[in-house]
Formats: structure tokens, sequence, C-alpha cells
């Protein structure tokens, strides 16, 4: 019959035979596709929550470096006077020492 002929040409092409056991398979790969994509997203949720650690520990190190780099600037600011506060005195010193 026709009907005979369609079943055996669906079996013959790899597709399944009934449509209960096409249905089962769906439900399956559904179900897999169903867990991959629930592994993914906490994986994604995982790297969403490490990207964010992340950040907050750049944003801490910038803060640090930045008060780092303010005190750096102040000893050299400092130490830039004492240096001009020594030519100074020095100049001071060398004149008295001629005038002698």
């Amino acid at each position: 019959s026709l009907a005979e002929t369609s079943t055996n040409a669906s079996a013959t092409s790899g597709e399944a035979a009934s449509p209960a056991v096409s249905t089962t398979n769906n439900t399956t790969k559904f179900n897999q596709h169903q867990i991959e994509k629930d592994r993914l997203e906490a994986y994604l949720s995982c790297v969403e929550n490490e990207q964010e650690r992340l950040i907050m520990e750049c944003s801490k190190e910038m803060r640090s470096a930045a008060k780092h780099t303010k005190e750096l600037h102040a000893s050299i600011t400092s130490t830039a006077g004492t240096i001009r506060e020594l030519r100074s005195h020095s100049k001071t010193v060398v004149s008295s020492i001629q005038e002698g």
C-alpha cells in the first residue's frame, strides 16, 4: 500500500519510522539542549561575576595608584624645594668663604 511505502521510505532514509519515536527523539534533543543552555547560562553568570570582581579590584588598584602618584608628586615637589634651599645656602657659604 501507499502508507507502507511511505513508512519504509522514511525508515530507509534514516528518519524515525513512527511519530512516537520521532517525538521521543525530539524531546530528548530538547532536554539535552535545555541542559546545555542551563549549563552555559550558569557559566556566563560565573564569568559575569568574575568580570565584576575584576572591575572592582581594578578600580581599587587605580585609586591606590592615584593616591601614591599624588604622594610622589608632593614628595618630588618638596625635594625640589629642599634642593633650591641647599643651592641658595651653598652660594651663601661660598660667598662667605670668599669674603672670609
